[in-house]
């Protein structure tokens, strides 16, 4: 297979172009997001480039007028290099990614919104501040089962207590960082207790949730004070996935016939993350001790969260 060298201006970028890839994904390649409300499909006529110089072949010109096929346009996904080529990305054709903290009268007064409901604050997460001795030779039992033991004095016979691998991995330095002082992080399921996290301390005051809501232009994360409700901060960005069509039939297409679903799922999962970031660095909060997390989404949106193939 040829690779012909490819160069973006006003953007200084070369890369090597295989010749079955259309300048739409070499562009993605180098790190040059171009507009495409239709995934890539030719139909919407927004990733424009000029071709200043070399040889190209395109498939389609239908979203062009003729006076910008003679100033040298071409769509990108339609455009396969067939020599080295410089290509000029004009202003419109670069997709604006912007991210801003939403704060203040927004999170004010969906915060009101809830109080107005007047429900009960009970996540499905609960947690639990644990102290005991340490082993000794009179009574050397392993630290799950001390654990275990003392979930007991709760109400919950060892029976029906599950740790996770996760726990278990930190278990024995964290009982012993925290002198034998721990807070556990638990969930019910039917009747077995989980125990899902483990925290040096008695951190059972701290507590934090995310209200995640996935649309399909902008995605929204809310953190909570789990203790008494109040909204902390708001942070929202645009979809990512907007880069692989604008509309849920557009992303459906990209994940399902050109085998995108694996992309999509990395692209709401890294502008997740990139909020959560955002957020607990401004507030100065441990992420760990974000235990409950709901997420909300129209069913495609919620398909591509979770990597389920929307077909």
């Amino acid at each position: 297979m040829k690779k012909y060298r490819v160069s973006f201006e006003p953007f200084g970028k070369t890369i090597d172009a295989p010749s079955d890839k259309n300048l739409f994904d070499v562009a993605r390649k180098a790190g040059i997001e171009l507009n495409s409300s239709c995934g890539g499909e030719g139909t919407c006529g927004k990733c424009k480039v000029i071709v200043k110089e070399g040889e190209f072949r395109t498939d389609s010109t239908t979203k062009l007028s003729r006076e910008e096929i003679a100033k040298g346009y071409v769509l990108a996904c339609q455009t396969t290099a067939l020599s080295n080529l410089s290509l000029e990305v004009p202003h419109e054709s670069i997709m604006r990614k912007g991210q801003k903290i939403a704060t203040g009268a927004r999170a004010r007064e969906l915060e009101r919104l809830l109080k107005n409901l007047d429900k009960e604050i009970k996540p499905r997460t609960r947690t639990i501040a644990l102290a005991f001795p340490p082993p000794d030779l009179e009574d050397n039992i392993s630290d799950t089962d001390r654990v275990k033991r003392e979930l007991s004095t709760l109400g919950f016979p060892p029976e029906r207590v599950f740790c996770s691998l996760k726990f278990l991995r930190g278990l024995n330095h964290i009982l012993r960082e925290g002198n034998w002082k721990i807070t556990l992080t638990t969930i019910e399921r039917g009747n077995t207790l989980e125990v899902i996290g483990i925290e040096a301390g008695d951190t059972t005051g701290l507590r934090y949730g995310l209200a995640i809501d996935i649309g399909t232009t902008t995605i929204v994360l809310y953190l909570v004070n789990l203790i008494d409700g109040k909204i902390i901060d708001v942070a929202s960005t645009y979809n990512s996935q907007a880069r692989c069509g604008d509309d849920v039939i557009t992303r459906i297409v990209y994940a399902t016939e050109r085998g995108g679903l694996g992309e999509l799922n990395s692209l709401v999962i890294s502008d997740i993350n990139g909020l959560l970031n955002i957020l607990t660095q401004k507030r100065n909060i441990n992420p760990v001790l974000i235990d409950s997390i709901v997420v909300s989404g129209n069913t495609t949106m919620t398909h591509l969260f979770f990597g389920i193939d929307p077909r």
